[in-house]
């Protein structure tokens, strides 16, 4: 299968592809079900599920998925969790009732995001965040404040909850990566460790062909799901 986008929340892995067909990861629908993925295997051969198969990227290379289209992901629910069905019934029951009645609504335009987000040019405050994020969520209960940068510490939980929904979702590696390519371009570095050893960890990170491709696809990602920066007044002169 090609032309799928992937989406990850809370570990239940969604593929839409470009038409607005869904599909869920075999770990995606074991999760939904909170079952193991060995029980819906089984139930897909009892079912004779004719399951789909798509490569996709990751951080140590390219991983086939097996995936659950839309009725098949319906029935798994239905075996074994019924309670997650029913409130997918109630997100689709107004358009079924509204089919059969006839009635047509006007589609509401919905932005989903007012600002444009590239990682490539990301400001020094959220590079912060996002070198923050990673060790709040490595080490939730205890973090090394003085692991970056001399004395000024990580920024706070609370800080750490402001930083843009869209980068919380960031691979870690992928995270890493784009702090390495700031560090890079302002040529700030951390003061407790040679300054050449953090020189050539970002290079090696740069330079992965694998991160590479992540973060341009993260940010054509970005790109079809954001709109345009409004034009400056230089511009509109």
């Amino acid at each position: 299968m090609n032309n799928l986008t992937r989406f990850d929340n809370d570990g239940i892995e969604i593929f839409i592809d470009n038409k607005g067909n869904s599909f869920a990861s075999l770990s995606g629908v074991a999760r939904m079900t909170e079952k193991a993925p060995t029980t819906i295997k089984r139930l897909a051969a009892l079912r004779n599920f004719e399951l789909h198969e798509a490569q996709i990227d990751t951080a140590t290379g390219k991983k086939t998925v097996t995936l659950f289209d839309e009725d098949q992901i319906l029935v798994v629910l239905k075996k074994y969790n019924p309670d997650r069905l029913m409130q997918f019934a109630k997100l689709g029951i107004r358009t079924a009732l509204h089919q059969i009645a006839g009635f047509e609504q006007k589609p509401i335009s919905v932005q989903l995001s007012l600002e444009p987000l590239d990682i490539y040019n990301l400001d020094a405050w959220t590079i912060w965040l996002l070198i923050s994020e990673i060790y709040w969520r490595v080490t939730p209960d205890k973090v090394d404040f003085d692991r970056f940068n001399g004395n000024d510490g990580l920024a706070t939980k609370e800080e750490v909850d402001t930083l843009d929904q869209r980068l919380k979702n960031l691979p870690p590696m992928l995270n890493h990566y784009i702090c390495a390519l700031y560090s890079i371009k302002v040529n700030r570095w951390p003061d407790k460790a040679p300054k050449e050893f953090y020189i050539k960890s970002a290079m090696q990170m740069l330079t992965n062909p694998v991160l590479v491709e992540q973060a341009q696809k993260f940010q054509s990602q970005l790109d079809r799901t954001q709109l345009p920066a409004a034009p400056t007044q230089k511009q509109l002169a």
